[in-house]
């Protein structure tokens, strides 16, 4: 009910303003604007943008640098916020307001300085977090970024103001014509695990493989946009998939030129990645005298029962993976979480093993299921 509501809204205002804030603080109640940003949108095409650095009356919170980049040295010369937000409202006069995260910050921050100045805000709004939640909960998390990386969009440059909204705006495109895959949001949304700054690259680059297979063809230009990505991000060199990527793309470009085999072949090579089991389906799975190590949730029950009906069979249970592991199964509730990108230890470590030779093999719960019904 809430997509249809939120999706017929849409339809109806096809034209609005994307607008975008970057604060001297992450907390919405106390951070001031150091950057105000807007692109007004006619009939799907820009046709005017607003970008002004503002000056703050306080200090900048160095967790917010970090993350926008914006310093002091970069706004003592601007204007402050008064001085700006006439020009800022008149831009967006009674237009429909598009952002990414706004009901819970953007637009809080917008009505305080507002209300401090004595004017009122009441334009109405679309949120694109919400129809990304409602869409992509079949993705690791549903940050723009992410969201962008998925749709196969450069966010190189996020974090400022009218980069942002240029993403946004492309998002936007995408997500209203966007059908989800049959996943299982309730599912999806159970499984979250610690990511680091490695580990969210490399969801990233998840994303984009993802995104790159979903309509099952691979374009030059998908090529050249990984191939800027890995350019980019050789800090995740010995990580998988970025190696396999990696190797499969400067093969393919090393003549320069991109034949319809090859992106065919890399096409299945990038479906291979985004699925650890794919290319380890066995007919010849067997318990007995087995290392055996289990990751995810299973509908069998819980890990102690699905270990004792594996150590009732002769197989040899162990807690983490190493190059004496003979499986690696995957419980069926944990899918969700490592087919999205957040692989995990264990199946990371299984496929790095694979990479150097190792005969590990990568199972689903159900070849234990099905091994089970039939010994």
């Amino acid at each position: 009910m809430f997509l249809d509501s939120l999706m017929q809204f849409i339809s109806t205002t096809p034209d609005y303003v994307i607008f975008d804030l970057e604060t001297s603080d992450l907390n919405s109640r106390t951070a001031e604007i150091i950057e105000i940003s807007a692109l007004k949108v006619k009939e799907s095409k820009i046709i005017e943008e607003f970008s002004k650095l503002v000056k703050p009356k306080g200090i900048l919170n160095p967790k917010a640098t970090e993350v926008n980049g914006i310093t002091y040295s970069m706004l003592e010369c601007e204007k402050y916020i008064e001085d700006i937000f006439p020009d800022f409202l008149k831009f967006i006069g009674n237009s429909q307001l598009v952002g990414y995260n706004i009901a819970s910050y953007d637009l809080p921050i917008i009505k305080r300085v507002a209300a401090s100045l004595n004017y009122n805000i009441n334009n109405d709004y679309v949120d694109l977090l919400y129809l990304a939640r409602e869409k992509m909960n079949f993705l690791p998390n549903c940050s723009l970024s992410t969201i962008a990386s998925y749709f196969v969009i450069d966010i190189q440059g996020a974090h400022r103001g009218l980069k942002d909204c240029e993403i946004t705006k492309q998002c936007y495109d995408k997500l209203i014509d966007f059908v989800p895959p049959n996943t299982d949001k309730n599912m999806s949304k159970q499984f979250s695990s610690y990511r680091t700054d490695q580990s969210k690259a490399l969801q990233q680059l998840h994303a984009l493989l993802l995104g790159v297979i979903a309509d099952d063809k691979l374009t030059e230009d998908e090529v050249m946009t990984l191939n800027k990505w890995i350019q980019n991000n050789k800090e995740l060199e010995g990580q998988f998939p970025y190696d396999r990527v990696a190797i499969v793309i400067n093969e393919a470009l090393a003549d320069g030129i991109l034949e319809q085999y090859e992106l065919d072949e890399m096409l299945e090579l990038f479906k291979e990645f985004t699925n650890p089991t794919t290319e380890n389906m066995i007919d010849d799975f067997e318990l007995e005298n087995k290392a055996i190590c289990l990751t995810g949730n299973f509908e069998l029950g819980e890990k102690n029962i699905v270990e004792q009906l594996i150590t009732n069979k002769g197989g040899i249970i162990k807690k983490s993976v190493s190059s004496k592991t003979d499986y690696v199964i995957v419980g069926t509730l944990g899918s969700p979480d490592w087919t999205c990108g957040n692989y995990g230890s264990k199946i990371k470590k299984a496929r790095e093993l694979q990479e150097k030779g190792n005969n590990i093999k990568i199972v689903t719960e159900s070849t234990l299921t099905n091994y089970l019904n039939n010994n």
